[in-house]
């Protein structure tokens, strides 16, 4: 029953989905919603949907770079699917959600069907200019290519490493890999391949056979002043809707939609918190550089023009005029660079006056001044007269539902328990034969007789035990306000008699030390007799007993670990431990 109500559910939400576009179009006038579908019988199934907001359109044209970076995530539930994004870059290197759709599958055709309305959207009738960044898959390249030839395409470096990864493992050919990808000059590319040459052959044969045009910084084109290698823009987006992507699809195209206009609507306040002419990462970029430029010495040639000495030896030519410089950093990304940071610093200017103008605020402000005006709720929206959609046939995916994100194969894997630390260095060896490399449970060799085997603890039984007791003893105080308190390996009571005078028992069990622990009131016969009952339940583990004096009001705070961490310096005790541990009577 209650799947037929989830699923329903699903299914009833394509059949508004004309009502919800118009309302989409009235509020935001402006923007591109469009809907694919094919006709069975009489009424249309349902496809694709693209979304483009008037809001975003206008922002990135007015002030972000011309950088379009592309990505896809997984859509789950009974009808899966893909959700295509588009992200822009704005003035502070932040995201800058531009379009986005949800279609059937992600492919060549879909990408081409995705960035054919984009391109409309974006007046691009000539490529020239463009940037687009995208991940290695085929069909996206191939539809970038198509449409925009004369456009600037990189590929992701963190994917293109993916690949990389699967036949050249090591961490000295990945670092060998991202110094040959940021190196900004081609001089500078050609000296890290030698050095990823010299590291491994087959390496070096691999990368040569990549287009440096599309993952090095030092065949980069400057005229969009941005030098990203990852696409960690659309990474960012897609976790931000993790959330609404296992949501009926009404669901999660408004959870996407209110999540961009509260991402435009909060940028555009925090911008006029910005303490300078550019943004936080911005500044911060500028402040790493400004503090390696103390290893320059600027030398003045006049009209603005340095010769700057690094520490290394490496002399580079600046000129202040055209922002430019000869290690070709300036020139990429439009901030200037440690060798400009410390010619500035010669006439004791100001960096955040040579930044290009995509970064400043007044940019920022053009691309976050347009809104994105609120929505009514379902009753309001005005009827349409269309067949209601019918929804994608229903697709069962196989197996239990992921939740989590599969992790490339150069991620490090996550802890099961992030409070205990790996085992790195530690091989594992073997109780029975002594080798290394399996344990005792998995070893082959016959059983060593002079190894005694391990005796399996009853936990479960031993836990019962324990409650039993507890309630056995909280029987004893009828009228008496109980709170209970449960931890890890302890069960207690805490007992508030009529008088105000504070009563306490408990007992736990350490499981892996093989310990019990008594604690009750002072001068208490039913203590003693629990503790009896406990040596006699547990007779081969260490019991410790401890007397507590009553209390006229009751301490401001106490738990378990105040009291049992006065047994942990006496291990090597006998085994009944008699101790006091507060002293606080009237």
């Amino acid at each position: 029953m209650a799947v037929d109500i989830v699923e329903g559910s699903y299914s009833k939400q394509y059949e508004v989905l004309w009502e919800y576009c118009h309302e989409l179009r009235t509020r935001n006038v402006g923007s591109t919603v469009i809907i694919k579908s094919e006709m069975e019988g009489d009424r249309p199934r349902f496809q694709r949907i693209y979304i483009c907001l008037a809001a975003c359109k206008k922002g990135f044209l007015d002030g972000c770079r011309p950088v379009v970076c592309l990505d896809g995530c997984h859509v789950k539930g009974p009808h899966p699917g893909q959700v295509l994004s588009a992200m822009g870059v704005d003035a502070n290197n932040g995201m800058f959600p531009l379009a986005y759709a949800y279609v059937e599958i992600e492919s060549n055709s879909t990408w081409l069907w995705f960035l054919e309305l984009l391109s409309g959207d974006l007046n691009i009738t000539n490529s020239h200019g463009y940037v687009f960044m995208t991940d290695k898959q085929k069909g996206l390249i191939d539809a970038v290519d198509a449409l925009f030839p004369h456009a600037e395409h990189r590929h992701c470096l963190k994917h293109l490493y993916g690949n990389f990864y699967l036949e050249h493992r090591g961490l000295a050919l990945k670092h060998q890999m991202e110094a040959i990808a940021r190196a900004t000059t081609v001089p500078w590319f050609h000296a890290e391949m030698t050095k990823m040459l010299q590291l491994s052959k087959p390496a070096h044969d691999w990368l040569i056979e990549k287009d440096p045009r599309h993952w090095s910084r030092a065949y980069f084109k400057s005229d969009s002043k941005c030098d990203m290698l990852m696409n960690n823009l659309c990474e960012a987006f897609n976790r931000s809707i993790m959330d609404a992507r296992d949501k009926p699809i009404l669901t999660m195209l408004e959870r996407i939609r209110l999540y961009i206009m509260l991402l435009m609507a909060g940028r555009r306040v925090l911008c006029e918190k910005w303490h300078g002419q550019v943004g936080p990462r911005i500044r911060k970029i500028l402040e790493k550089n400004k503090g390696k430029a103390q290893w320059c010495i600027p030398k003045a040639a006049g009209q603005n023009q340095f010769e700057v000495m690094h520490h290394s030896g490496r002399t580079f030519a600046v000129d202040l005029n055209a922002h430019s410089c000869s290690c070709h950093a300036w020139d990429l990304n439009g901030i200037p660079c440690l060798h400009a940071c410390a010619a500035i610093s010669w006439f004791h200017g100001n960096p955040e006056d040579f930044c290009d103008a995509v970064y400043k605020k007044e940019a920022y402000l053009r691309a976050y001044e347009p809104m994105i005006m609120p929505m009514t709720s379902q009753d309001q929206w005005m009827k349409v007269n269309l067949p209601p959609l019918l929804p994608p046939k229903y697709h069962k995916q196989p197996g239990r539902p992921k939740k989590t994100r599969k992790q490339a194969v150069e991620e490090p894997k996550q802890p099961a328990n992030p409070y205990k630390l790996p085992r790195y260095g530690i091989p594992l060896k073997c109780g029975n034969c002594s080798g290394e490399g399996h344990n005792r449970s998995s070893c082959k060799e016959p059983r060593n007789p002079n190894i005694k085997p391990t005796r399996k603890r009853n936990i479960a039984k031993d836990k019962l035990a324990v409650l039993l007791l507890v309630l056995g003893f909280a029987s004893c105080f009828p009228d008496s306000s109980k709170l209970w308190h449960v931890t890890k390996g302890y069960i207690s009571t805490i007992n508030f008699g009529k008088e105000g005078k504070l009563e306490i028992f408990a007992l736990g069990l350490n499981w892996s030390k093989k310990s019990a622990s008594v604690l009750t009131s002072h001068n208490d016969t039913i203590g003693h007799a629990v503790l009896l009952l406990a040596s006699l339940l547990f007779p081969s583990s260490q019991i410790f007993y401890s007397t507590i004096f009553q209390f006229q009001t009751p301490p401001q705070s106490f738990t378990n670990n105040d009291f049992f961490s006065k047994f942990s310096q006496n291990r090597r005790n006998p085994r009944i431990l008699t101790t006091t541990l507060f002293s606080n009577e009237p």
